[in-house]
């Protein structure tokens, strides 16, 4: 009996989730943005818009200078890509090269959740884009001789994310270091699960989107 009693919670928790999220009635805006060079801001907003495409619309936006998104298009797609700056994938929108400003007044009401691609820190187009986000992810490197960058980068935005409400999201780090970063950092601070495939993420990354992103 206290299994069933367990499942039936876990359902009832399950259904009032999903009704609340469906009772967004604007665009919610996130923007995601890498401590350093390669430590999967492509691949974790690839994950977060597959997610999120199960029940609503999305848009995703290259706002960096890596051109991810294009080889994406070339990878997935049977159409010329050289030329577009948007392409749709299992559901989502993805864009490039675009005037952002213009995607806001045309595009953006369309969308329940537009997602912002900002690449690394140092490289940034628009910090201000990231700071204008209704949520905002830091992703970083979890390996020991990387942990500096993410003290840096805390302390080099400490004076702009004055609620420290700026989430960290940190793959591939162990339980020691991620208590290390929580010693220093005074910001929610997360150990972010892995899907081979971002297209297909897995229960465990689907079950972290919707307790600490949503």
């Amino acid at each position: 009996m206290k299994r069933k009693s367990m499942l039936y919670k876990n359902i009832i928790l399950e259904h009032k989730t999903k009704n609340e999220l469906k009772k967004i009635d604007t665009t919610t805006s996130i923007g995601i943005v890498g401590v350093s060079k390669n430590v999967g801001v492509t691949h974790t907003i690839i994950m977060l818009a597959q997610y999120l495409s199960q029940q609503f619309k999305v848009a995703v936006l290259e706002l960096n200078y890596t051109g991810a998104f294009k080889e994406i298009c070339r990878a997935t797609s049977d159409e010329e890509c050289l030329n577009k700056t948007k392409f749709n994938y299992k559901k989502v929108d993805y864009y490039w090269d675009i005037n952002l400003s213009n995607f806001i007044v045309n595009d953006k009401d369309q969308y329940d959740f537009v997602l912002l691609d900002l690449g690394n820190y140092e490289n940034l187009k628009d910090f201000d884009e990231f700071i204008r986000t209704d949520r905002k992810l830091v992703i970083a490197h979890g390996v020991d001789w990387k942990i500096r960058e993410i003290i840096e980068f805390y302390k080099r935005t400490a004076d702009v994310d004055i609620r420290r409400s700026w989430r960290y999201c940190i793959p591939f780090i162990g339980e020691k270091y991620l208590k290390d970063v929580k010693s220093v950092i005074n910001n929610p601070i997360y150990h972010l699960p892995f899907s081979m495939n971002p297209f297909k993420p897995n229960n465990e990354v689907k079950a972290f989107f919707d307790k600490y992103v949503l």
